[in-house]
């Protein structure tokens, strides 16, 4: 694993619990480096995120986040969450819930991406329930350029 800034970039080969039936649809990437294109383009350095996160199964605005980066070459990197929760007023109502709670389940936070090789990757929102990672498509591909 490499240590980078105030977030850990850690490589892994594989991540348990991160399986297509686990696949939930309670979360948006709305922004990576400001953009809200599917595709966004980037040079290795520091990577913002913004988004929102809700645990489902729960009911409940998830303690433990991460972005996953699944390179085309076959290398996964995950950026652990390192920033500050925020409102998002129409959440809960946009879930069909009056859970109030889910309304500060906005996220904003940055990885230091300087050691990311040049590469495509597909990025998923990993959200944490018992230890677990479940994996929240964003259907947003981040291209690192030289």
């Amino acid at each position: 694993s490499i240590a980078l800034g105030v977030s850990a970039l850690a490589m892994v080969v594989g991540l348990s619990g991160c399986t297509g039936e686990d696949a939930i649809n309670s979360c948006t990437l709305d922004a990576i480096n400001g953009s809200s294109e599917l595709s966004v383009y980037s040079k290795p350095g520091e990577i913002n995120f913004l988004g929102w996160a809700v645990d489902i199964e729960n009911g409940k605005v998830p303690e433990k986040l991460a972005i996953k980066l699944q390179g085309d070459k076959g290398k996964h990197y995950i950026f652990d969450y390192n920033g500050v929760r925020m409102e998002r007023p129409r959440v809960s109502e946009s879930l069909g819930s009056d859970n109030k709670a889910l309304n500060m389940s906005g996220f904003s936070f940055s990885g230091d991406g300087k050691a990311l090789p040049v590469d495509s990757y597909a990025v998923f929102l990993l959200i944490y329930r018992d230890e677990k990672a479940v994996v929240c498509p964003t259907n947003k591909k981040l291209i690192i350029q030289g």
